[in-house]
């Protein structure tokens, strides 16, 4: 199938957002985000949430979102 880089202009960029969520399982977020930040341009992650306030996990451990659903919307 080939590199997913070569499927996309070099001059677009391809956000894929994760989103964060109370309750969140640390490595559904983490797992995912380790391969796909992988991938190199033109593709980015960001972390995405209702707001940018720290979010609690099922771990009692806080993320806090890069871009908010609006950020994210207007970078598409």
């Amino acid at each position: 199938m080939g590199n997913p880089s070569d499927m996309v202009s070099e001059n677009t960029t391809r956000w894929i957002a994760l989103l964060a969520y109370p309750e969140l399982t640390l490595l559904d977020l983490v797992g995912p985000l380790q391969i796909l930040r992988g991938l190199g341009a033109p593709f980015r992650t960001a972390v995405v949430g209702e707001n940018l306030k720290p979010i609690l996990t099922d771990t009692s451990v806080c993320i806090t979102p890069q871009m908010t659903f609006a950020d994210i919307q207007d970078r598409t």
